[in-house]
Protein backbone atom coordinates (compact mmCIF):
# COMPACT_ATOMS: atom_id res chain seq x y z
CA UNK A 1 0.00 0.00 0.00
CA UNK A 2 1.59 3.40 -0.84
CA UNK A 3 1.12 6.15 1.99
CA UNK A 4 0.72 9.42 2.71
CA UNK A 5 4.54 8.44 4.65
CA UNK A 6 6.16 7.14 1.48
CA UNK A 7 5.22 10.35 -0.32
CA UNK A 8 7.05 12.30 2.55
CA UNK A 9 9.88 10.31 2.10
CA UNK A 10 9.56 10.81 -1.58
CA UNK A 11 9.68 14.48 -1.40
CA UNK A 12 12.76 14.26 1.36
CA UNK A 13 14.48 12.32 -1.94
CA UNK A 14 13.61 14.81 -4.40
CA UNK A 15 15.16 18.00 -2.37
CA UNK A 16 18.74 16.50 -2.70
CA UNK A 17 21.05 17.90 -5.58
CA UNK A 18 21.67 15.96 -8.67
CA UNK A 19 19.90 14.23 -11.71
CA UNK A 20 17.26 11.14 -10.18
CA UNK A 21 16.64 7.68 -12.51
CA UNK A 22 13.16 6.64 -11.43
CA UNK A 23 12.30 3.11 -12.25
CA UNK A 24 8.92 1.31 -11.90
CA UNK A 25 8.50 -2.08 -12.74
CA UNK A 26 5.58 -4.53 -13.03
CA UNK A 27 7.10 -7.66 -10.73
CA UNK A 28 3.32 -9.11 -10.69
CA UNK A 29 4.26 -13.08 -10.32
CA UNK A 30 0.77 -13.55 -11.85
CA UNK A 31 2.05 -12.61 -15.00
CA UNK A 32 3.79 -15.37 -17.13
CA UNK A 33 5.74 -12.19 -18.32
CA UNK A 34 7.43 -11.77 -14.92
CA UNK A 35 8.20 -15.39 -13.89
CA UNK A 36 12.05 -16.35 -13.38
CA UNK A 37 12.92 -12.75 -12.76
CA UNK A 38 11.58 -11.75 -16.29
CA UNK A 39 11.09 -8.25 -15.03
CA UNK A 40 15.14 -7.91 -14.98
CA UNK A 41 15.24 -8.63 -18.59
CA UNK A 42 11.92 -5.99 -18.72
CA UNK A 43 13.96 -3.45 -16.69
CA UNK A 44 17.06 -4.19 -19.14
CA UNK A 45 15.60 -3.10 -22.06
CA UNK A 46 13.95 -0.05 -20.70
CA UNK A 47 17.26 0.87 -19.99
CA UNK A 48 18.99 0.44 -22.74
CA UNK A 49 16.48 2.75 -24.52
CA UNK A 50 16.95 5.43 -22.05
CA UNK A 51 20.79 5.48 -22.06
CA UNK A 52 20.41 5.59 -25.90
CA UNK A 53 19.92 9.60 -25.63
CA UNK A 54 23.16 10.60 -23.20
CA UNK A 55 26.36 12.18 -24.27
CA UNK A 56 29.22 10.13 -22.90
CA UNK A 57 29.42 12.69 -20.41
CA UNK A 58 29.41 13.19 -17.17
CA UNK A 59 25.91 12.23 -17.14
CA UNK A 60 26.63 9.05 -18.62
CA UNK A 61 28.82 8.44 -16.03
CA UNK A 62 26.14 8.88 -12.98
CA UNK A 63 23.50 7.26 -15.22
CA UNK A 64 25.98 4.52 -15.35
CA UNK A 65 26.11 4.56 -11.66
CA UNK A 66 22.29 4.79 -11.14
CA UNK A 67 21.70 2.04 -13.24
CA UNK A 68 24.55 0.02 -11.06
CA UNK A 69 22.18 0.67 -7.84
CA UNK A 70 19.20 -0.55 -8.94
CA UNK A 71 20.95 -3.99 -10.64
CA UNK A 72 22.63 -4.52 -7.34
CA UNK A 73 19.28 -4.20 -5.80
CA UNK A 74 17.26 -6.59 -8.61
CA UNK A 75 19.61 -9.12 -7.83
CA UNK A 76 18.73 -9.51 -4.57
CA UNK A 77 15.24 -8.81 -4.73
CA UNK A 78 12.56 -11.78 -3.94
CA UNK A 79 9.46 -11.00 -5.72
CA UNK A 80 6.25 -10.22 -2.96
CA UNK A 81 3.96 -7.20 -4.50
CA UNK A 82 2.70 -6.30 -7.88
CA UNK A 83 5.35 -3.43 -8.40
CA UNK A 84 8.03 -1.88 -7.46
CA UNK A 85 9.21 1.68 -7.48
CA UNK A 86 12.73 3.02 -6.99
CA UNK A 87 14.70 6.09 -6.84
CA UNK A 88 18.49 6.32 -7.44
CA UNK A 89 20.93 8.88 -7.51
CA UNK A 90 25.12 8.13 -8.65
CA UNK A 91 25.69 9.33 -4.85
CA UNK A 92 24.77 5.53 -3.72
CA UNK A 93 21.33 6.98 -2.57
CA UNK A 94 18.25 4.74 -3.13
CA UNK A 95 14.97 4.81 -1.96
CA UNK A 96 12.69 1.84 -2.93
CA UNK A 97 9.12 0.44 -2.24
CA UNK A 98 7.41 -2.61 -3.09
CA UNK A 99 3.70 -1.53 -4.02
CA UNK A 100 0.56 -3.67 -3.70
CA UNK A 101 -1.21 -2.04 -6.77
CA UNK A 102 -0.86 -2.45 -10.66
CA UNK A 103 2.48 -0.46 -11.73
CA UNK A 104 3.44 0.27 -15.80
CA UNK A 105 7.28 -0.42 -16.24
CA UNK A 106 8.95 2.64 -16.94
CA UNK A 107 12.12 4.59 -17.01
CA UNK A 108 12.86 8.12 -16.67
CA UNK A 109 16.29 9.98 -15.92
CA UNK A 110 15.98 13.74 -14.76
CA UNK A 111 16.28 16.45 -12.30
CA UNK A 112 13.99 15.15 -9.77
CA UNK A 113 11.97 12.06 -8.86
CA UNK A 114 9.55 11.08 -11.70
CA UNK A 115 6.99 10.69 -9.38
CA UNK A 116 3.71 10.63 -11.65
CA UNK A 117 2.67 7.34 -11.37
CA UNK A 118 3.38 6.89 -7.70
CA UNK A 119 1.22 10.15 -7.12
CA UNK A 120 -1.41 8.57 -8.86
CA UNK A 121 -1.33 5.15 -7.34
CA UNK A 122 -1.65 7.06 -3.81
CA UNK A 123 -4.88 8.63 -5.25
CA UNK A 124 -6.73 5.89 -6.28
CA UNK A 125 -6.12 3.42 -3.91
CA UNK A 126 -5.61 5.26 -0.82
CA UNK A 127 -7.63 4.19 2.22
Amino acid sequence: MVTKKDLAAVNGFQAKAGRVLSVYLDVDQSKAANLNRGFETAFDSKIRDAGRTLEKNHEQRDFDACVAEVRNLLGAYEPRAMGLVIFARSTGSIWFREMNVPVATQIRWGEAAYVQQFLEALDEFET
